[in-house]
């Protein structure tokens, strides 16, 4: 069985969810690795630390410390009753049960390779004056944040500053910490927790001390495998494309050139998947230096820049696409970002965000691992290429500006847009869907990849990433498509707007 999937477990997260149990040891920790054995997932990324260590740390705090902290920031607060320091406590203290070296154990027991990964620069409740997440660290030096020139005013404002000796002395002490702690196979270096790392332009000048830090991690793990009697790789979570991670202090092909990761893992960061990684480009830059490439999947999925409303949890269908075209074009993994369990269905249902039947849904979940870690059963099963757009990228780059949707296309004349798709099996049928702006719009004339489409009907889109209506145009497969399909849209008399546009493959070859 292939199991390409890569598999991130968030630091808080069971804490969060198995807080209320009223049985918890170590029979519900090994439980919870277990539902895992006959999926897909063939790496497990356990996150251990974010602003904050979620094991007993002696180089930087960690929830415990939280469940017994007073005071901070100059204010009295009281954590005991936070599910995640108080679930800690629990497991912890109560019981004496360390939960990562358990999970590891259960891992190897079911064939999954455990990893640890570190957020490397998260900003949770970054603008908070008291939060469980806020290390004292944070509080007591306002002089390692990236932005010292000005107040803050964005999000990523208040992240640390690489260039700051104290904030790399912190994170390779927790590298190390956790490296000679835990008897893992790999550790990650998770960069897209923030990606935003060094002060507004000074991101050339970070190029080499992100290099020499990856270096110094490579050395500390060479020195853990010694300890261990195997090797422990290196990954590193980071920007999507290329030339914006160089931008942005992250020479990512460097690392791979001089042998200092294993795996890389281009990805967006939250708000939505992202439908054009350029994995195609990633595997030539890879090139002869036996670095995986694991392409990634946020759970978080929107069409059109300027619609949050149309923001979703993905459906199945959605995620059988991207790992059908990203293993299709040579990836050697997905990587599955907030694909966490969800032991409590109601309180899942009444989120906003996840649509009925989505992916974290309990009747898709399991067989949702259960498909897109393996090239040959993405691709067979139903899929839904929605075009969406990158997230994040050097500061100086409007992402929203640069996304394909909404696109204009003025009356009497064509524009073109590109779906990634892979491989569409001989005989699975394959339609277009475009999202078109005013009830009274004209369906437009449209051509894929040169041959015409005809109209076959108008539908609402499910999940609503769009509320205009949805013409859907039928595509011939004459069973030798290329994994990229352009999609050209001519307007008749009036100016429509196009803000949503999908190819959908039906997994049965029958589109009715």
């Amino acid at each position: 069985m292939d199991r390409k999937i890569m598999f991130n477990e968030d630091d808080s997260h069971f804490y969060y969810t198995r807080d209320s149990f009223g049985e918890l040891g170590e029979k519900e920790i090994r439980a919870f690795i277990r539902q895992y054995q006959d999926t897909q997932i063939g790496d497990f990324m356990l996150t251990c630390a974010g602003r904050i260590a979620d094991y007993p740390s002696a180089v930087r705090e960690d929830y415990l410390d939280k469940f017994d902290q007073k005071v901070e920031n100059g204010r009295p607060v009281d954590y005991t009753r936070h599910p995640v320091p108080r679930c800690m406590n629990r497991v912890y203290r109560e019981l004496g049960l360390d939960f990562y070296a358990i999970c590891i154990d259960e891992l190897r027991r079911i064939g999954v390779r455990p990893w640890l990964s570190v957020r490397m620069n998260d900003c949770h409740d970054n603008d908070a004056p008291t939060s469980f997440l806020h290390p004292n660290f944070f509080h007591s030096h306002p002089e390692f944040r990236r932005v010292r020139h000005r107040a803050p005013m964005g999000y990523f404002d208040r992240c640390y500053d690489y260039a700051v000796p104290e904030v790399r002395r912190l994170m390779l002490d927790t590298v190390e910490e956790i490296a000679f702690r835990y008897d893992a196979d790999g550790i990650e270096l998770d960069w897209m927790r923030e990606i935003y790392c060094f002060r507004i332009g000074r991101e050339y000048e970070g190029i080499e001390i992100i290099n020499q830090f990856t270096r110094d991690v490579r050395a500390i793990l060479d020195r853990a495998e010694e300890k261990w009697g195997h090797p422990i790789r290196l990954a590193a979570r980071t920007m999507r494309d290329p030339q914006m991670a160089l931008d942005s202090g992250f020479d990512a092909v460097q690392w791979a050139r001089e042998g200092m990761i294993d795996t890389l893992i281009p990805t967006p960061r939250w708000q939505t998947t992202d439908s054009d990684i350029p994995v195609e480009m990633w595997k030539r830059l890879l090139a002869d230096t036996g670095v995986r490439l694991a392409a990634g999947i946020e759970i978080l999925q929107q069409s059109s820049a300027g619609n949050s409303e149309g923001r979703f949890y993905t459906m199945p269908e959605n995620v059988n696409a991207l790992a059908a075209q990203y293993l299709s074009e040579g990836a050697d993994a997905v990587y599955l970002f907030n694909y966490m369990d969800q032991p409590n269905p109601v309180q899942l249902r009444a989120d906003a965000a996840c649509p009925e039947g989505c992916s974290l849904a309990p009747e898709n979940y399991m067989k949702l691992l259960q498909t897109v870690g393996s090239r040959e059963t993405a691709v067979r099963a139903e899929r839904r290429h929605v075009k969406t757009f990158a997230d994040v990228g050097p500061v100086w780059c409007d992402m929203a500006k640069r996304a394909a949707l909404p696109l204009a296309v003025k009356a009497g004349r064509s524009a073109c847009l590109r779906l990634r798709v892979g491989e569409i099996p001989a005989g699975a049928a394959v339609e277009v869907r475009l999202g078109v702006t005013g009830e009274e719009a004209d369906a437009p004339t449209v051509f894929v990849n040169s041959e015409p489409c005809p109209y076959v009907r108008s539908e609402a889109v499910v999940p609503a990433y769009t509320r205009s209506a949805a013409r859907v145009y039928a595509v011939a497969n004459d069973g030798k498509m290329p994994p990229f399909l352009v999609i050209e849209m001519i307007a008749g008399e009036r100016e429509i707007t196009v803000d949503y546009a999908e190819i959908h493959v039906f997994a049965n070859g029958d589109a009715d």
